[in-house]
């Protein structure tokens, strides 16, 4: 049984929005390191890949075609959904000619509690499942391949999947077979959701990068 239009409005905002507050403060970046006190996270990013700034992600996002589960407009989507509180990026002044490369990037988004409404009082499993149904309805093909065993980062549990899905934009000439790694914790009242995206069969494949970001980072 499906979900309604208004029913699935609300999860996808609870469960997958940012907060809203200026990514820039209490931010620290220096080479590859990446410190935000006031989230209680750090972590370095890939070396050679570049930080973008939040607000660019707009030229990604505006001409990115996404799927079309329980909603007519897709504005609506990126309206309930927040940009990432920070973007790494292999190529990271390629913002638009993605043909024929795709950048392989990682985004951080961070919920607060009080930024999930009615589902505030929810356990994480929950917020999991609905974040990773609300994914399921906006990306192309979404399919989970691969579900981990959670792993201890700061003496917390961080709860990984990979998975893959069909990336589609204005400015490439055909659709791309990406794979996506998520790790998803909790620390406190914030709510951490990293999402690794890079396409191996188009020859930008990042399992290094990526194994070694996961090892940097520090839950603060």
């Amino acid at each position: 049984m499906g979900i309604g239009r208004d029913t699935f409005m609300r999860m996808m905002g609870a469960a997958l929005a940012g907060m809203a507050l200026d990514p820039l403060q209490s931010v620290i970046t220096h080479h590859n390191s990446y410190v935000n006190k006031r989230l209680g996270i750090m972590f370095d990013k890939p070396e050679g890949w570049g930080f973008i700034e939040v607000k660019n992600f707009g030229q990604l996002k505006e001409n990115q075609i996404l799927g079309s589960g329980h909603f007519d407009h897709m504005e609506e989507v990126w309206e309930e959904i927040d940009d990432p509180i920070c973007i790494a990026t292999k190529f990271p002044d390629d913002l638009n000619g993605l043909d024929p490369v795709f950048s392989p990037t990682i985004t951080l988004h961070v919920t607060h509690r009080d930024e999930m409404g009615e589902l505030h009082d929810a356990d994480f499993q929950t917020l999991m499942a609905l974040s990773e149904m609300g994914v399921s309805m906006m990306l192309r093909d979404f399919k989970v391949i691969h579900r981990h065993e959670p792993v201890e980062i700061s003496g917390y549990p961080f709860y990984t999947y990979d998975a893959e899905y069909r990336f589609e934009h204005v400015a490439i000439s055909e659709p791309l077979p990406v794979s996506l790694r998520v790790l998803k914790a909790r620390q406190g009242d914030f709510f951490y959701d990293f999402n690794c995206h890079h396409a191996p069969l188009s020859g930008q494949s990042a399992e290094s990068e990526f194994a070694a970001f996961e090892k940097s980072i520090v839950l603060l």
